[in-house]
């Protein structure tokens, strides 16, 4: 078994390692390598982002409820698909009215709560059925939501007035 391992060629300089050294010094370089890539493939915020967050207000019979901005613009895309009709016959009456509103407050045309009633609280409510995920605690804003517009749901339209 040779003693010496190898050389090192760093800014011009030779180094000569052992054995033991060899391994030890490119191990280190190869797990702060894997450190940089897990680093690299994170999303970073930067601070222009975080100053630009907006959160889409929802009134539900006088209950102000919030949703972030991405999981507004994943319901207001699914409303407009639910206006469509390929997401079922059920919620489409009130889905347009709804998905404009968020986009005017995501556009920031406009920063008063969207009030949901009827039919616009029907349409919210089937695609937040189908969205939310209640385990996860980045979904509790709109697991609330999704609670309130619920029982105007389960009221039935013959209750509201």
């Amino acid at each position: 078994m040779p003693l010496w391992a190898g050389a090192v060629v760093s800014a011009g300089l030779i180094f000569v390692l052992p054995q033991g050294m060899w391994t030890f010094v490119f191990g280190r370089r190869r797990a702060a390598a894997r450190r940089r890539l897990r680093a690299a493939r994170q999303p970073e915020v930067s601070s222009r982002t975080s100053l630009r967050r907006v959160n889409v207000i929802f009134d539900v019979s006088g209950k102000l409820y919030p949703l972030d901005e991405r999981t507004a613009t994943v319901a207001g895309e699914s409303l407009r698909r639910k206006a469509a009709g390929q997401l079922g016959a059920e919620g489409v009456e009130g889905a347009r009215a709804v998905a404009d509103a968020i986009e005017s407050v995501l556009v920031e045309a406009s920063t008063e709560p969207i009030r949901l009633a009827r039919e616009r609280a029907e349409a919210m409510f089937y695609v937040l059925n189908v969205s939310i995920r209640p385990n996860d605690p980045d979904d509790a804003d709109a697991l609330a939501l999704y609670v309130a517009v619920r029982d105007i749901h389960d009221k039935g339209p013959a209750d509201e007035a």
